[in-house]
C-alpha cells in the first residue's frame, strides 16, 4: 500500500471498502471466466492484497484474538 492511499480510520469504513473490493473481484473473475481480457492483469491480485491489509488493520484495532 502506498503512503498516498488513504486507509479507512474506522472499522466500519474498512468493512465498506472490503465490500467494494469483493464486488470488484467478482466482476474481474466474471470477465476472466467469459474469456474477455481484464482491464488490468494485476488488479485482481492487488485487490486481494488490499482486502488482506484492511482485515489485518480491523483485527488489530479490535484487539485481535489470542491463539492457542
Amino acid at each position: 500500500m502506498k503512503k498516498k492511499d488513504k486507509t479507512p480510520t474506522s472499522p466500519e469504513e474498512a468493512q465498506q471498502k472490503i465490500k467494494e473490493l469483493r464486488k470488484e473481484i467478482m466482476k474481474q473473475r466474471a470477465q476472466i471466466s467469459l474469456g474477455t481480457a481484464p482491464k488490468s492483469s494485476g488488479q485482481l491480485q492487488q485487490s486481494k492484497r488490499m482486502i488482506a491489509r484492511l482485515l489485518t488493520s480491523v483485527r488489530a484495532q479490535q484487539g485481535g484474538t489470542k491463539r492457542q
